[in-house]
């Protein structure tokens, strides 16, 4: 249980410490930016609205976190790459957390009657799509069986927070984008699989409350 949930007795005791523990802000989040800080600045118009979800629950005893590997889309600047689950704020939701939920749902099929959202991360703008995205640290009290959105989900990651949180899988690399190539670029081994950008952005502020002491 060490191991699991490391100075955190059950996965309730680790949401509590989220619950706690004060944000990172965006100085945290420009640890994992692959450029300037700056282009992150939020513009004051004409930006659309998304919400993702870090879905946090037990497994074997383990706390893990859901990403996702998006589908290749032309035409889609985040084709491919590895995300989290959630879309754009639409009329339907009447909320931010409304949208979060129906996400969740849609993307990868967790029922949002189920999940709980635990709190709200820092805003991060996201020029290349020209996307605000609110993330959301979110718990489920059972290990959910996904039923993914084939038309956008091409898989699940489940990745245990002790894996997560290893210092290792954090590093620099160079990243090919639409022709071109980005240097020594911040980003997260997941198995093999590079998560970088605006996700890589968000995971830094995650995993620095995590790592906080309260």
């Amino acid at each position: 249980m060490v191991r699991a949930f490391f100075n955190y007795g059950s996965l309730i005791e680790l949401i509590q410490h989220f619950k706690e523990v004060p944000l990172g802000g965006r100085s945290i989040q420009g640890l994992g930016s692959p450029v300037s800080n700056a282009l992150y600045s939020i513009p004051e118009k004409d930006y659309k609205t998304a919400c993702v979800n870090f879905l946090l629950y037990e497994k074997d005893g383990e706390a893990y976190v859901c990403y996702i590997k998006r589908k290749e889309i032309n035409g889609d600047p985040h084709s491919g790459q590895i995300s989290l689950a959630g879309g754009q704020l639409e009329a339907q939701d009447s909320s931010l957390e409304d949208c979060a939920l129906r996400e969740l749902e849609e993307e990868i099929g967790v029922s949002r009657q189920d999940a709980q959202l635990i709190r709200q991360l820092t805003p991060l703008y996201v020029y290349v799509s020209n996307f605000l995205v609110y993330p959301y640290i979110t718990t489920l009290d059972y290990t959910p069986n996904f039923e993914l959105q084939v038309s956008e989900v091409h898989s699940v990651l489940e990745v245990p927070l002790s894996y997560l949180s290893n210092p290792q899988i954090f590093g620099k690399t160079d990243i090919k984008v639409r022709g071109s190539v980005l240097k020594n670029v911040p980003y997260y081994d997941l198995f093999g699989h590079v998560l970088w950008g605006a996700t890589a952005m968000m995971t830094s502020e995650f995993l620095h409350m995590f790592n906080q002491q309260k």
